[in-house]
């Protein structure tokens, strides 16, 4: 069984290319690991770093045509919502969740956690909230629904105290206890776009390109885990 992990692509019109390449790569991996093998996206596919804004049409054409590369490839594929896929901050605003179910995500997590089955692994989702409080809240109900055996895997989007954001700032707000990372055998985790492990079980995907200048001089990369 094989996971393929990816993040923060930010489509916009300036990464066209650069994304275009991501997807080859994430095609080539796929295809050249053992089935069954599914590929989940920790959030912000989409969205310009800085202001929110609408979608470019060339950005959702790319992910029509391009996307079915993935999932020809792929059992399955999921997805969790990220902070950038809104069209704006606030909680509950439109964002580009209906694109991603009409191009063909098998699950996506979006208005609360989602929890399902791939193989022997169970998997839980967390998407992005802005309000910390319905942000713990979430991860708790997700940590309270933990039944049976098999591996357990939390995917979310959002960082971790502590965590490197950049060269020169660290995350602030949730800790390894909120999300309730001691209950699981693995987290994977996007939002943040430097590449790191988190003891004891966390690993953060990061960006597979550099999005802005916060990027400079950090490694960028695709995560893959067979169970």
């Amino acid at each position: 069984m094989t996971l393929l992990f990816s993040s923060d692509w930010h489509l916009c019109m300036r990464n066209l290319e650069p994304c275009r390449c991501a997807v080859d790569q994430i095609c080539e991996i796929l295809s050249k690991s053992a089935r069954p093998r599914y590929f989940a996206h920790l959030g912000d596919i989409v969205g310009d770093r800085g202001p929110a804004n609408p979608l470019d049409v060339r950005v959702t054409n790319f992910l029509i045509e391009e996307f079915p590369k993935i999932r020809k490839q792929s059992d399955a594929t999921v997805f969790v919502r990220g902070n950038h896929d809104m069209i704006a901050t606030p909680d509950g605003v439109p964002s580009c969740v209906p694109l991603l179910n009409a191009i063909g995500f098998d699950m996506i997590a979006d208005a609360d956690f989602t929890c399902f089955q791939l193989a022997t692994a169970w998997v839980w989702m967390v998407p992005y909230f802005r309000d910390p409080v319905r942000q713990k809240r979430a991860f708790l109900d997700a940590h309270k629904s933990i039944l049976g055996s098999g591996v357990k895997i939390l995917l979310f989007h959002n960082e971790i105290a502590g965590a490197e954001r950049n060269a020169w700032s660290k995350g602030e707000g949730l800790t390894m206890e909120d999300i309730g990372a001691s209950s699981y055998d693995l987290c994977v985790a996007g939002h943040l776009h430097r590449p790191q492990f988190i003891k004891p079980n966390l690993y953060f995907v990061g960006a597979p390109y550099p999005t802005d200048w916060g990027d400079a001089n950090a490694r960028q990369r695709f995560l893959k885990v067979e169970l």
